[in-house]
């Protein structure tokens, strides 16, 4: 699965684990208590795109500053104070204790797989694929 497979799997099973969407499929695909790999997948995707499109759109007034620099802050930020106690591969393989638990892990394997996939890229996405990335972590970190 590519990339923005994985991160549009990620969206769907984010949405069933907040009760946004239906979790029948997203308990069927595995995996964890996502809310700390997502910050990291986040983070890392920010700051892969924020280097390669060098666009500064201008600041808002309610933030005072750049929006996107905003964003790369909070999700470094929240990434270096989530750090779950137990491995990825641990929290994978446990049983699930209930239906919300199986949505988490469906939430933390397409995270991972997402990281997985953004680590090994050919090249970083760039003008509107690039803004629409953003959109979709700032989506994701504002749910989460």
């Amino acid at each position: 699965m590519t990339f923005e497979c994985e991160m549009a799997e990620l969206g769907l099973a984010t949405g069933a684990a907040l009760g946004l969407t239906s979790g029948a499929e997203a308990v069927g695909a595995g995996g964890g208590d996502g809310a700390g790999c997502d910050y990291h997948l986040l983070h890392q995707v920010h700051r892969g795109l924020a280097g390669a499109t060098g666009t500064r759109p201008a600041a808002t007034p309610s933030t005072g500053r750049h929006p996107v620099q905003a964003l790369g802050r909070l999700l470094e930020e929240t990434a270096r104070t989530r750090r779950p106690g137990a491995s990825t591969l641990d929290v994978l393989t446990a049983a699930p204790t209930s239906e919300a638990d199986a949505l988490w892990r469906a939430v933390l394997r397409h995270a991972s797989l997402a990281m997985f996939r953004w680590q090994g890229r050919d090249s970083t996405p760039t003008g509107d694929a690039a803004w629409s990335l953003i959109g979709d972590i700032a989506t994701l970190s504002q749910a989460a």
